[in-house]
């Protein structure tokens, strides 16, 4: 397996929570006039709800756990900071959707798509802010982008779907899957991180980091898999997770597979993301990019993804 040599990451902290309850994941951050936002998966109770915090643990609210919120995303839309999460469905055949509200102003919406029947679960959305409106990828492969107006009654507008693809699409069998929140990159591009998802004796989860062409619609950068190398000596809960062993730098390594990213912000012209490990724990990592519009610029097919999606089938 060939990891990516175009992205380099400096491990900073295990960001995972540290508060009375059965196991806390899953954590997303962002930052926004010298304050640092989360939000993070936790269980009490056997249930799971979010813990909200800004810099600090002492300023803090819990959320959803009577619609068993999970796995948030937070993002910046005209300077308030917004929290989307999966949770129950209030909708007819739906048993999982995905909800919206402001950071501060807990009034979630439960989001739906235009004139599309509904997914029994609904997940992986990816948002991000372009001219102060807000859109997701549905979908990555194919792609498929909508934009949401805010409006109270959660719909949201399909703008692109690639090769007009009928909807609803299976997204439990898409290999490429939604991972962080997207962010300005340089011109039209936005960045942001997926993750791929694959059987092989066991589910493996890897990272990869892309850039899409919010003029053109198009996922013009997928790179390798990015690994996040860590001994986990402490986890939340006991989930070990699956285990592999691979080869860095003439080094045989047994890591962890299962590396989810959870979201992607910029502080002081630095890249930061943060990782899921194995449902367990939350690492932070600055993370930077070499010249990766070179490979538009040269004209470097992104389709190296599909064979390597073959060599990981086979």
């Amino acid at each position: 397996m060939i990891y990516s040599g175009d992205i380099h990451t400096k491990f900073i902290d295990n960001i995972t929570g540290k508060y009375d309850v059965n196991f806390c994941m899953f954590k997303s951050q962002c930052y926004l006039n010298g304050i640092f936002y989360s939000c993070e998966r936790i269980n009490k109770n056997n249930t799971n709800g979010l813990y909200l915090t800004k810099n600090s643990d002492e300023n803090y609210k819990e959320h959803a756990f009577h619609i068993e919120g999970e796995d948030p995303r937070i993002f910046i839309l005209n300077n308030e900071v917004y929290v989307l999460f999966i949770c129950l469905s209030p909708y007819k055949n739906q048993n999982r959707c995905i909800g919206l509200t402001k950071f501060d102003e807990w009034n979630p919406v439960f989001l739906q798509v235009e004139n599309m029947e509904k997914n029994v679960i609904e997940k992986n959305w990816a948002p991000f802010v372009k001219d102060n409106k807000l859109y997701f990828v549905y979908n990555y492969d194919p792609l498929i982008i909508l934009n949401y107006d805010l409006n109270p009654q959660g719909i949201c507008n399909i703008i692109f779907k690639q090769d007009n693809i009928n909807l609803p699409i299976n997204t439990s069998k898409t290999y490429l899957r939604g991972g962080s929140n997207l962010i300005h990159y340089k011109d039209e591009y936005y960045i942001g991180g997926c993750h791929s998802r694959i059987f092989k004796e066991c589910w493996e989860h890897y990272t990869h980091i892309i850039l899409l062409d919010t003029k053109k619609w198009e996922l013009v950068y997928v790179s390798k898999p990015v690994m996040y190398l860590y001994e986990i000596k402490e986890r939340s809960w006991l989930y070990p997770g699956p285990k592999k062993q691979i080869e860095v730098n003439n080094d045989n390594i047994i890591i962890d597979i299962i590396q989810d990213p959870i979201s992607i912000y910029e502080k002081d012209d630095k890249y930061f993301i943060t990782i899921n490990i194995v449902d367990s724990i939350t690492l932070l990592y600055k993370i930077s990019f070499d010249n990766l519009l070179n490979f538009i610029k040269i004209g470097k097919p992104i389709s190296y993804y599909d064979n390597y999606i073959k060599e990981m089938l086979t």
